[in-house]
């Protein structure tokens, strides 16, 4: 009978054990924002970007969250960030996001695939438009509007477009809402991403870099999640349990002692 204790207590210590050492889940994802006004046309401009690790892969969620667009420069059209802590960065797709479709066009891209359409560049970012920095798409897609370089307004991304747009709203396919980019990891993959993990987050906007870029915050998940303190209802749990242990240890050894 008290070994049969023992071990209910030896378990139950255990148990405690495990509840002191237990981390809640480590958070999947860490959002940046940024927010401004555009001063060639006044608009609010904001942008959202969400870092995620999705097996091995980061995955980049970025929106165009300000005021429906009535010129170039209201058109999100690179996220600027510098990866810190993993391998080197491979591009591997560009999709449309849930809900986002593409806006002057007739035919919606196959599968959602706007990767060739947007270009990475190591240490710098994603962008749909040259800006003197990106050259070619790599995000594995076929060409959808002419040129056939990462060049240009299409394909940017906008939050709707304004009854009051200039033209060039209406003569470049856009993406309204967001897209869904996917770059593999070779190397070090973390469980999870926080705003340690990126440096120099910024959004750009328009075809130039002397167009609006605004400086991404952390908003979400910014630092790993602080080990819970112990409740006391623990603490009892985990001294009741070494007393069991304890004691079946003493049990053992006296028995040992009188079979020997």
């Amino acid at each position: 009978m008290r070994s049969t204790v023992a071990s209910v207590l030896g378990i139950t210590g255990l148990i405690g054990l495990l509840a002191l050492g237990a981390v809640p889940n480590r958070a999947e994802a860490v959002t940046f924002t940024g927010s401004g006004t555009n001063p060639d046309g006044f608009n609010s401009l904001s942008a959202a970007a969400e870092f995620s690790i999705v097996g091995s892969n980061l995955q980049i969620v970025l929106t165009n969250t300000g005021a429906a667009a009535t010129r170039p420069s209201d058109v999100l059209t690179a996220i600027f960030f510098q990866p810190v802590g993993f391998g080197p960065l491979t591009p591997f797709s560009a999709i449309l996001n849930t809900g986002s479709t593409v806006l002057n066009t007739a035919t919606q891209p196959a599968g959602g695939n706007v990767g060739g359409e947007w270009a990475y560049v190591a240490s710098i970012g994603n962008s749909s438009s040259g800006l003197g920095i990106f050259g070619s798409p790599n995000f594995n897609g076929s060409n959808l509007q002419g040129p056939a370089g990462v060049d240009g307004l299409q394909y940017g991304i906008v939050n709707g477009i304004a009854g009051n747009a200039n033209a060039a709203m209406f003569s470049n396919q856009l993406i309204n809402n967001s897209v869904v980019f996917t770059l593999s990891i070779a190397g070090n993959v973390p469980s999870a991403v926080y705003a340690a993990n990126f440096s120099n987050v910024s959004f750009q906007y328009g075809t130039d870099l002397t167009e609006p870029n605004l400086t991404g915050g952390c908003t979400a998940n910014c630092t790993p999640p602080t080990p819970p303190v112990p409740e006391p209802s623990t603490l009892l749990l985990m001294g009741t349990g070494l007393v069991g242990l304890c004691y079946m240890s003493r049990r053992n050894q006296k028995g040992e002692a009188l079979s020997a």
